[in-house]
């Protein structure tokens, strides 16, 4: 699992793993949003959008502890603040590609099945 932090992943979802899998599904619904309204914003030109936006993407990764992409959206959430939009479309995409790899370790987990306590720790093996 190349960017989910297990430890953080297993204190979100208690060790549940209908929990995970629910936590898996709300993320994987509410970045495509998220994504296409920072899209929106940097084809705009419109820095405080870009802010909000990337910030909204950061906050959706916290619970993940994705340390790698919660940078990369911050990095887009900085330039936003600062309203220097010349860079945000390459930090967009270096961006998707991250959550990509992200959606794939998600996948993983989700055709996994969990032990007979229910135990996520198996699941990351």
């Amino acid at each position: 699992m190349k960017h989910l932090n297990w430890k953080s992943f297993f204190k979100q979802s208690e060790e549940n793993f209908d929990a995970a899998q629910e936590l898996i599904h709300n993320f994987l619904e509410a970045t495509p949003e998220q994504l296409q309204a920072l899209q929106e914003a940097i084809q705009l030109e419109h820095a405080v959008a870009v802010e909000h936006a990337a910030q909204s993407i950061k906050n959706l990764l916290k619970p993940y502890g994705a340390q790698r992409i919660v940078a990369k959206a911050s990095e887009l959430e900085a330039i936003g603040g600062r309203g220097e939009l010349l860079a945000a479309e390459r930090h967009l995409c270096e961006l998707r590609i991250l959550l990509e790899e992200l959606y794939e370790d998600m996948q993983a987990v989700l055709r996994k099945k969990p032990s007979r306590k229910g135990n996520l720790q198996a699941l990351a093996e």
